[in-house]
């Protein structure tokens, strides 16, 4: 697959610079800002996350609801005002699943970016890829083939790639806000309702799936707060060492199944927010982990 070009802000990072980066995400907003070092090295001097739960606020018609509008504006104004404080080289804002699917998202994206005061960029599901990868690498430079699972709250996407280079990306339409809205309404667990969420997970990829396989990797990996849910809660809970199998799925699907309700679980390690989700996600996790074969992966 071709790479996909360098964005004019990643290019800043070649050194002494101070740089902000936006994610709007679907489930998240997230906001990050760094300093470089002459030999790229990275010092994080402010990091804001607020769950804006975007995906949640798609009605029937796939339109973006007043209150959810209101709720994402808010967010974004307290990112303007912090922007105006800093003395920036460079900012990228992109906005991903959400933006992309509302119908309305083009009328949204002009108030956005009038709140902000910079560009937002609605970027591809590929790009998204790209860019979970090149974070990735960056930390981890590794030759060692891999592949990388990222579940946002409207999108997944998967990885396989080699060093700094992915080798092949796919995004698919199934997050887990999206999928605990659409098989868990008003916070009901049932076992029905987790084998139609996997049943949809597996269909959704099913497409990619045989593409994906002829790829190698050595090793799994997580990237998401749901991912990165999951592998605590099995290993505080002592079912693994902190990486993340169907056997252990099975264990905490049992829990969420006896709980009853996303308001009944008892997970202290998790937080309320991430528990809300935490149905959507597993589901999405698991329809991929069996689709894809892979044994354990490891949450980042």
């Amino acid at each position: 697959m071709e790479a996909l070009p360098i964005s004019p802000a990643e290019r800043a990072v070649s050194g002494g610079k101070t740089l902000a980066v936006l994610d709007l995400g679907s489930n998240s907003f997230h906001m990050v800002v760094a300093q470089t070092g002459p030999s790229r090295e990275l010092r994080i001097i402010d990091r804001i996350k607020e769950r804006a739960r975007l995906a949640a606020g798609l009605d029937k018609d796939k339109r973006l609801t007043p209150e959810a509008q209101a709720r994402a504006l808010g967010y974004i104004e307290q990112f303007s005002e912090r922007l105006e404080e800093l003395s920036l080289d460079a900012v990228r804002v992109v906005a991903t699943d959400s933006f992309r699917r509302a119908k309305n998202g083009e009328a949204f994206l002009l108030e956005a970016c009038e709140v902000l005061g910079w560009p937002i960029e609605v970027i591809s599901g590929l790009e998204e890829a790209r860019l979970i990868y090149k974070g990735v690498s960056f930390e981890d430079p590794t030759e060692e083939p891999r592949l990388v699972v990222d579940i946002g709250g409207g999108s997944t996407e998967v990885i396989i790639g080699r060093g700094s280079r992915p080798a092949d990306l796919a995004s698919f339409h199934m997050g887990c806000v999206s999928f605990t809205e659409r098989y868990f309404p008003g916070g009901e667990l049932s076992r029905p309702a987790f084998q139609r969420a996997r049943t949809a997970a597996s269909q959704t990829v099913s497409s990619e799936v045989r593409r994906l396989r002829k790829q190698e990797w050595m090793a799994a990996y997580g990237t998401s707060g749901t991912n990165k849910a999951i592998g605590e809660a099995l290993m505080s809970n002592g079912i693994t060492d902190g990486g993340i199998t169907l056997e252990g799925l099975d264990w905490l699907e049992g829990r969420l199944v006896q709980a009853g309700h996303t308001g009944r679980i008892v997970l202290p390690q998790l937080s309320e927010s991430r528990t809300e989700v935490l149905a959507g996600g597993m589901s999405v996790l698991r329809g991929l982990m069996e689709s894809l074969r892979i044994e354990r992966m490891f949450p980042l």
